[in-house]
């Protein structure tokens, strides 16, 4: 299961609450782009590690990480 932090800042803290390879810190992604959404895609789909994404943008990375909240909650992840 995810669990998203939002916040009035550009930044957004991912958790995945049941990592597989222990969790031992926080993987920060800066841009969320298509690069930075794809490797946050990723992270999230192989359990390696809670994810920061962060992108100048105001709101942008709390819309990608709705979305990739959502694909994963179809993926059963």
């Amino acid at each position: 299961m995810v669990t998203l932090e939002l916040n009035q800042y550009n930044l957004i803290y991912i958790s995945l609450n049941n990592c597989t390879s222990g969790c031992l810190g926080v993987i920060a992604i800066i841009g969320a782009g298509r690069v930075g959404v794809g490797a946050a895609i990723y992270i999230s789909m192989m359990e390696l590690d809670d994810i920061v994404l962060i992108d100048i943008i105001k709101g942008r990375p709390q819309g990608e990480a709705l979305d990739l909240a959502h694909a994963l909650s179809i993926l059963g992840k």
